[in-house]
């Protein structure tokens, strides 16, 4: 599997919900290619984690996954074919003042984890 980050913005809103206070939401565009022989299954929930430069952990919510909906960008989740490739998103509610995040990546067999720097 290869992972590619072809894109991430902050929102402060989507249409039907704002971020909390003092936060934004992280919208991070991901195209992954399957280049095994099998069908893969990508989940945003178990695959992703998303930390900062003293490990904490950010979760996703209705506001973040709202905004995927508004930027027209599929959840990151499914089956990808062997062969082929998947595009979709993955949104998480973040501070705004946080800096060093990371997307750390597992794949699907458990096979590792490996991190991305954001900023």
């Amino acid at each position: 599997m290869n992972y590619i980050i072809n894109a991430y913005k902050k929102s402060e809103r989507s249409e039907l919900f704002e971020a909390d206070e003092g936060k934004t939401f992280l919208l991070i565009d991901i195209t992954v290619k399957n280049n095994s022989k099998k069908t893969a299954t990508i989940s945003s929930n178990t695959m992703f984690d998303l930390t900062d430069r003293f490990g904490t952990s950010y979760n996703t919510s209705l506001g973040a996954l709202s905004c995927l909906e508004d930027e027209k960008m599929e959840q990151l989740d499914g089956q990808i074919a062997a062969g082929s490739e998947f595009r979709g998103g993955i949104a998480f509610e973040i501070p705004k003042v946080t800096k060093g995040l990371r997307l750390i990546i597992q794949g699907p067999a458990g096979d590792g984890r490996s991190p991305v720097i954001l900023y």
